[in-house]
């Protein structure tokens, strides 16, 4: 399968209003690179409205029949859930890979889960596990600064992001983003939002 050019067609069959041939051909994708992240975006984007919710799970349930208990796909599930505003079974989801693996990318899922539940606490703690299973995960640093400011704790938030900044595992663009948020937060700002919602990974 040349998936590039599937992707390309279902963008067609969306353009075109056909959102089930759409659905179908990312549908194919996926069953063969559970991974792509350009298709599981554009299933988002179709079935973003509240109304077809109950759709996206479905689409995700029938993938992790074929992929069973695949941690993307899992993840993904997850989101659906939280998506609908069902954020308890978006955790269940999350914990049945965590229960297997410390997987960093679950854990900064988890954290953001909780950040909506106003956990924010069981968000930080997720958030770390996240870090401490692979500090080269830049999107687990750039949450935490997230997860932070959101809850008002400037200062904290300041110092993790200096503390992020001596992982000498970190890429550049992660880096580059802590600097220029460290740098609002030092002088008592909130970074603003185009810096927040930019890489969420």
């Amino acid at each position: 399968m040349d998936i590039a050019a599937t992707i390309a067609e279902a963008r067609g069959a969306l353009a075109e209003g056909r959102a089930k041939d759409a659905l179908g051909l990312l549908s194919d994708v996926l069953r063969e690179d559970v991974a792509c992240e350009p298709a599981h975006d554009l299933v988002f984007e179709t079935l973003s409205e509240p109304s077809q919710n109950l759709e996206l799970i479905e689409f995700y349930r029938d993938l992790l029949k074929v992929h069973v208990e695949d941690t993307e796909l899992t993840i993904r599930l997850s989101r659906a859930y939280a998506q609908g505003n069902k954020d308890s079974l978006a955790v269940l989801q999350l914990q049945k890979i965590l229960k297997k693996e410390a997987n960093p990318k679950a854990f900064a899922e988890l954290a953001r889960t909780y950040g909506r539940m106003n956990k924010i606490r069981m968000a930080l703690e997720a958030i770390n596990s996240a870090i401490a299973a692979d500090p080269s995960y830049g999107a687990a640093h750039r949450e935490r600064v997230r997860l932070l400011t959101a809850s008002g704790e400037k200062d904290e938030a300041a110092l993790h992001a200096v503390d992020s900044l001596c992982c000498n595992e970190l890429d550049a663009d992660t880096r580059a983003w802590l600097e220029v948020a460290d740098a609002f937060l030092e002088a008592g700002h909130n970074p603003p939002d185009s810096l927040l919602h930019n890489g969420k990974g």
